[in-house]
């Protein structure tokens, strides 16, 4: 019988999924956990408010100037959902074709999205979005927000990223945790019985 319980006990632990956190993915924690990489023209700063905007999650967000990069490491494993939120803010106007692009890239997958002035028209914004991007396998490797100037650095636009998060696939059933208790409740009783047999 204590087999028994210990093997729901152990089989429901398995069974729960955990997400693969990002980390600092509110940014009120200023750029803790993330890698800037700023080129000439660029920089990379947290705000609360910027250009009209304000955070989506916790107090602050990022802003990248083009051109410059945030990059981190990061893993899941497959149907995993990473989702954040962006406004790209074109600061130029074509032919000048400024762009901000997601990319995914290490073992598993390779991906990028991308965004750019012809999407928002000329010196037009984007607002703030969701993107939500499903890993089809486990993966390890570098997500990557980047913003870049197209022909020239006369004039730089800029993403604007907040509230990234890691969502696991691996979500138990609500049955899961009744399952649980019972378990715990079945080693709290045998632990019980023990005790008042010796006496």
């Amino acid at each position: 019988m204590n087999n028994f319980f210990a093997v729901i006990f152990i089989s429901g632990l398995a069974s729960i999924g955990f997400s693969n956190p990002i980390v600092n993915g509110s940014f009120d924690e200023g750029l803790a956990g993330f890698s800037p990489i700023i080129g000439p023209a660029g920089t990379v700063f947290v705000t609360q408010s910027w250009d009209g905007f304000t955070a989506t999650d916790g107090s602050n967000f990022v802003v990248l100037q083009a051109s410059s990069e945030l990059s981190q490491t990061i893993t899941a494993s497959a149907n995993d959902k990473l989702t954040f939120d962006w406004n790209f803010d074109a600061k130029d106007y074509l032919p000048y074709d400024d762009y901000s692009i997601l990319t995914i890239s290490g073992t598993g997958k390779d991906f990028s999205a991308t965004i750019d002035v012809s999407d928002v028209g000329n010196f037009g914004k984007s607002g703030w979005q969701t993107y939500t991007y499903t890993f089809q396998n486990d993966f390890s490797g570098t997500m990557k927000f980047g913003s870049y100037n197209a022909i020239d650095d006369g004039l730089s636009s800029f993403l604007d990223i907040d509230n990234i998060k890691m969502h696991s696939a691996a979500v138990p059933e609500p049955g899961m945790f009744s399952l649980l208790g019972f378990g715990l409740f079945s080693f709290a009783g045998l632990a019980f019985l023990r005790k008042w047999k010796k006496q």
